[in-house]
């Protein structure tokens, strides 16, 4: 996260490669539309992306991404006027 946090290129792919997969799944489970699903994980992205120097390591990567997903779900339903779909229970 560090390395792809300071620019270091090939960290950086990585990252997304990983995230692109996780994000892409939660948000079309989530959704159930793979369009939807497709602009949320841009909008994870994009977020994620821009707060790499705030991940402190305190949760695991793939918790942190999820609610960066989570969070532009949120905000995507108000601008839309979409209701999010409702997580499954664990």
């Amino acid at each position: 996260m560090a390395r792809a946090g300071a620019a270091d290129p090939r960290a950086f792919r990585a990252l997304y490669d990983l995230s692109f997969r996780l994000v892409y799944a939660w948000s079309l489970r989530a959704t159930g539309d793979p369009a939807r699903a497709e602009r949320l994980t841009a909008a994870t992205l994009r977020r994620t992306f821009a707060a790499l120097t705030g991940f402190d390591g305190s949760t695991s990567i793939g918790g942190w991404l999820v609610g960066h997903a989570e969070a532009a779900l949120a905000s995507e339903a108000p601008a839309s006027g979409r209701t999010p779909v409702a997580r499954e229970a664990s």
